[in-house]
């Protein structure tokens, strides 16, 4: 029954992309599906794309072994979809229109007039997709390996596969259909685990779990999880999503594509809603799992409830929920990356052979794209919550600061994206390497992403711009609409 619904669940959204195939007819279809979503398909791609497989199995993981940490990250989310569509969102869309462009780093490089911004923003967003593919990837073949009952290596393959085959021939279009499928997939999922993961104890209740948490494993009740995560750490954690809107471009490209700023209105409280059931659903049963089942790895707590405590056909349903929710980040990355690399990088070096046949080259760069992280995932580091966060936090400090300059700061400067992007990248990456002395690497990005930008913005003098000029009457001419 489990794998009957697996293999459906699979099929139809293969099929999915198949059908979008059809409808690609040029680059911003490929990239945007045309810019033509409403509220309903926006929410899903935004939040389908953020609640990912660090949301259903890093996080529950986290969750199962540190408690109250990862609770208090996941309720920052709500927070952060009021700032992705109401703070940054209508600016944001604007500045596309604007510059018409599909990529963050192109958006960058028009806002500063720097070929510089353009290149170092390619890299850097390349490297932080890598990361976060890698992460996926080992997700989704966890998950796979056990439900089909086979090793890690090809259950990581055959799932690579299908969800690089539907985005390489449907692009954006067909992200934004599955994720809708797969939105609900993650909603219905989330329920049902809750429901028979707490008919596993008697006379379940919130004070219930309190007490026998710290009866047991008081340090679950504390806000570091028993100092298994500083203060600056989990400081950084809530801090992130904040700004996922304009610093992680596979949440931009959801308003880039949107038919008008005013969809995002609507979309706010889909996604809130959306996110408040996966929180309460997934983490409340994560830490009463803690209760009565013990497992060694917490990657594989979600996948181990739904196989040994819900009823066949329900576990069917919360197992693609977690390819879903794994799926619907890996098509948007994907799409990101390869974005990235046509537009940003190989349209640059060679634009007459890129314009002569852009679809075709989009789909190639997508197919590089999919192969370079999977061949990483083959042997990647243990824990998948870590490693998602940390390609996500060195994505968001490179970029938040420079895009806080597309959309709010009209002073900031070319030098400036310049030095902080080039730093902080940098830096954070140093980090990690010489073993994160003193405080861990996201932390280092959080500090000095903004104290660089805005001393390297304040010693440098803007240049005279109309373009930027006559965004910011734009950004005016919001107030009224």
């Amino acid at each position: 029954m489990i794998i009957a619904i697996i293999c459906t669940f699979l099929l139809v959204v293969f099929l999915i992309g198949i059908l979008a195939s059809r409808t690609v007819k040029s680059t911003d279809d490929y990239y945007l599906g045309n810019k033509e979503f409403g509220p309903w398909t926006t929410a899903f791609k935004f939040a389908s794309t953020w609640e990912s497989g660090a949301k259903l199995v890093g996080s529950p993981g986290q969750a199962y072994s540190s408690g109250l940490t990862a609770f208090l990250q996941g309720l920052t989310s709500p927070l952060a979809y009021l700032m992705s569509f109401k703070v940054f969102g209508p600016r944001l869309k604007t500045a596309c229109d604007h510059f018409n462009t599909i990529t963050t780093p192109e958006m960058l490089a028009r806002r500063y007039k720097s070929g510089a911004v353009h290149t170092i923003g390619a890299t850097a967003l390349l490297l932080g997709m890598m990361g976060t593919l890698m992460g996926q990837y080992k997700s989704i073949g966890e998950v796979v390996g056990v439900v089909l009952g086979i090793d890690y290596i090809p259950a990581l393959f055959i799932s690579v596969l299908i969800v690089g085959v539907y985005t390489i021939a449907g692009g954006y279009r067909a992200s934004v259909w599955t994720d809708c499928l797969q939105g609900a997939c993650m909603v219905g999922g989330s329920i049902f685990v809750f429901i028979y993961t707490t008919k596993q104890v008697e006379n379940f209740s919130i004070p219930w779990l309190n007490t026998t948490l710290m009866e047991n494993w008081p340090d679950m009740l504390h806000i570091t999880g028993g100092r298994t995560m500083t203060m600056l750490t989990l400081l950084t954690f809530l801090v992130i999503p904040l700004f996922m809107g304009i610093a992680l471009p596979q949440q931009s490209v959801a308003i880039f594509s949107m038919k008008d700023h005013r969809v995002g209105n609507t979309a706010l409280i889909i996604c809130t809603l959306f996110s408040t059931i996966l929180i309460w659903g997934l983490y409340l049963s994560a830490m009463t799992a803690k209760t009565f089942l013990q497992v060694g790895n917490p990657d594989m707590l979600m996948p181990t409830l739904a196989m040994n405590y819900l009823p066949k056909a329900v576990a069917g349903i919360f197992i693609a929920a977690i390819l879903a929710a794994i799926m619907s980040t890996v098509d948007g990355v994907l799409l990101v990356a390869s974005a990235t690399l046509t537009r940003d990088i190989f349209q640059r070096l060679m634009p007459e052979k890129y314009n002569d046949r852009p679809v075709m080259w989009n789909r190639i760069a997508t197919i590089v794209v999919t192969l370079i992280p999977l061949l990483l995932a083959i042997r990647p580091p243990t824990f998948v919550f870590w490693i998602i966060s940390f390609a996500m936090s060195l994505t968001v400090f490179t970029f938040v600061m420079p895009m806080i300059g597309v959309v709010y700061w009209k002073r900031a400067t070319k030098e400036a994206a310049i030095i902080q992007m080039t730093v902080t990248s940098f830096m954070m990456i140093l980090w990690v390497i010489i073993g994160q002395p003193g405080i861990s690497g996201m932390a280092l990005g959080m500090i000095i992403s903004p104290v660089i930008f805005v001393i390297a913005t304040l010693l440098t003098s803007p240049k005279a711009d109309p373009d930027v000029d006559e965004l910011w009457k734009k950004y005016g001419r919001l107030k009224h609409e």
